[in-house]
């Protein structure tokens, strides 16, 4: 079989989009449909009703993964974080999920995590140059 390997451009997302769907396509044929479940949770300020922060999360093969978690600087250190991570937690628990995993910085909140019980299963060197990601998880 002849291929062609080509960088391309994708400015407007189609190829990125497509390869999505074959992954997703090959996924399934291999462990069924999983559809991706989405939870949101929003601090918003009270007399705006503007989003300020709040926490972002996706289950998808048993484990809820927590893609962003934002505390604004002056709402930091009054629990607000912890609060938000438990309220996921419970709806993982709800949902029959495994545990919950993500990914931070080093200069984020690693330690932040694990107060709550994550562990650490992999952190990558460099990433940012003269820094660390971490891969945290948390099974119950």
């Amino acid at each position: 079989m002849d291929i062609k390997l080509e960088h391309a451009d994708d400015s407007d997302g189609v190829i990125q989009s497509r390869l999505l769907q074959l992954l997703i396509d090959d996924n399934t044929r291999k462990v069924g449909v999983k559809q991706v479940d989405r939870s949101i949770i929003c601090i918003r300020d009270p007399g705006s009703d503007e989003v300020r922060g709040g926490i972002w999360t996706e289950i998808l093969f048993d484990w809820m993964y927590i893609e962003i978690l934002f505390v604004p600087e002056e709402l930091r250190g009054k629990g607000i974080g912890s609060r938000l991570v438990r309220q996921v937690e419970d709806i993982a628990v709800e949902k029959g999920c495994v545990g919950v995993w993500l990914e931070t910085f080093e200069f984020q909140a690693p330690e932040f995590y694990q107060r709550l019980g994550y562990e650490v299963f992999a952190s990558l060197e460099d990433y940012p140059r003269q820094s660390r990601r971490f891969f945290l998880h948390k099974r119950f």
